[in-house]
């Protein structure tokens, strides 16, 4: 009886459930992965009266199964250099902090684990962590898990997150598609345990309706590959007025008087388009013919005109571009075209004319510059006339003879070209009037020759 009533009094002594002097502090459970390592947030506590027995070279023992040294096998020692498993100690014993990292984990590692401090006195603390080692990686979370209906232009954050049991292999948060900036952290946990974090941040867009957004955790091993695992979000659901709004014609061809035309107004909205109307362009102003995503009518010519639909739904409205009917060879035309379409058409007119208006300008400068070559050949001649009828001095007798006829001739050449009226005083109006009407006749008949 004395043997159990002292082992009874050991196990409270040691117990840190029990014993508020002895007692060590570790997550209950860590998940980690096959392959890679994990860390095991540690703290402990002593009492007082052996603080001073804490001191270097202090180490650490992590053995699983159990406590005791009966059932248990310890894994890792900090003062061997050969383990079953590789591992490092990396808080400070002497602050009592037993944090450590155990490396290259196995499933078949999978079991309780408990510390044990060895400096100027041992002791196995009974406070337990089970650690499941496991080859398939937790999929990472989404928040929010579902995105509430949003107007286009609203400003979305997700956030994707995913355990870090190894801090030396963090996972890589992958979103899919890459919707904008993505920044990412490794967050502590109040366990002490680790956190990847990723948040993507975008403008929602009418393109996101129905979009499903993923985040894929991906893990490197310390060996060789890699697990992932992904979450998926639900479809967004984006609010946007109605876009991409159309107007067709719908004839057929050929088309003739009375024949039925169907214009048709097409368009994009969330919530989907609730009504359509049409209406006849005149000049800066719109006239509404009617309601309905189709418009019908049989065709006359007084239909020839502009016509464009507008698409509204809770959101707002959109018009289509302007669609044109007009009569060709006695038939209807249908033809897409766009305020800015019949403004360069305007434009194209007026540059044709101004083109024309130049042509002709110019052909009439031509024919005003051809007239001054004409005199420019008149007065050409007259000067070589001139220079002829006094190079007859140089003519023997016989041809002087024969040019003293020509030089009457000259001379009346003369006086058609050079001689005003006041030139001729002895000679009435009505003469004066033949000899110009006479010159007028001359220089006629000079410039056809020319």
């Amino acid at each position: 009886m004395g043997g159990n009533l002292r082992l009874l009094l050991l196990s409270f002594l040691l117990s840190g459930v029990r014993c508020a002097e002895w007692s060590l502090w570790v997550p209950t459970h860590l998940d980690a992965l096959e392959d890679s390592c994990l860390l095991i947030p540690c703290g402990f506590d002593l009492p007082d009266n052996y603080l001073g027995q804490l001191s270097k070279p202090a180490g650490g023992v992590w053995r699983k199964g159990s406590p005791w040294f009966t059932g248990s096998v310890d894994v890792f020692t900090s003062s061997r250099s050969r383990n079953l498993l590789h591992g490092e100690i990396i808080g400070d014993l002497l602050q009592k902090n037993c944090t450590t990292i155990l490396d290259g984990l196995h499933q078949n590692y999978t079991d309780k684990y408990y510390f044990r401090i060895e400096s100027g006195f041992l002791m196995t603390f009974p406070t337990e962590t089970l650690i499941q080692i496991t080859d398939t990686p937790p999929k990472p979370r989404l928040s929010p898990v579902s995105v509430a209906a949003v107007m286009e232009g609203t400003l979305l954050n997700l956030s994707c997150t995913a355990p870090a049991p190894c801090p030396r292999l963090p996972p890589d948060l992958i979103w899919t598609p890459l919707l904008g900036d993505a920044r990412g952290a490794l967050v502590t946990n109040e366990d002490g345990t680790l956190t990847a974090t990723s948040s993507l941040e975008f403008s929602a867009s009418h393109l996101h309706h129905g979009l499903t957004i993923s985040c894929t955790a991906a893990y490197a091993r310390q060996t060789n590959g890699s697990h992932s695992a992904t979450t998926r979000s639900p479809p967004l659901t984006v609010f946007y007025p109605p876009r991409n709004t159309n107007a067709t014609i719908s004839a057929p061809d050929p088309l003739t008087e009375g024949d039925l035309v169907t214009l048709v107004c097409t368009s994009d909205g969330n919530p989907p388009v609730e009504s359509y109307a049409w209406f006849c362009q005149h000049g800066d102003g719109a006239e509404r013919l009617g309601f309905g995503q189709d418009f019908a009518f049989n065709v006359t010519p007084a239909h020839t005109g502009l016509y464009l639909c507008q698409a509204q739904n809770a959101h707002g409205s959109q018009n289509s571009s302007v669609i044109q009917l007009w009569l060709k060879d006695l038939t209807f035309v249908g033809e897409e075209t766009s305020t800015v379409g019949l403004w360069l058409a305007g434009l194209g007119g007026l540059l044709l004319v101004l083109l024309l208006l130049g042509l002709v300008l110019c052909l009439c400068r031509r024919s005003r510059d051809s007239s001054s070559s004409v005199d420019m050949k008149d007065q050409k001649v007259y000067v070589n006339m001139q220079n002829t009828v006094h190079s007859n001095a140089y003519l023997s007798s016989s041809d002087q003879s024969r040019w003293a006829t020509d030089e009457e001739v000259y001379d009346n050449s003369i006086m058609f070209h050079l001689e005003k009226p006041n030139d001729f005083p002895d000679q009435s109006e009505d003469d004066i009037d033949n000899i110009y009407a006479n010159s007028f006749a001359v220089d006629s008949l000079s410039t056809q020759c020319s």
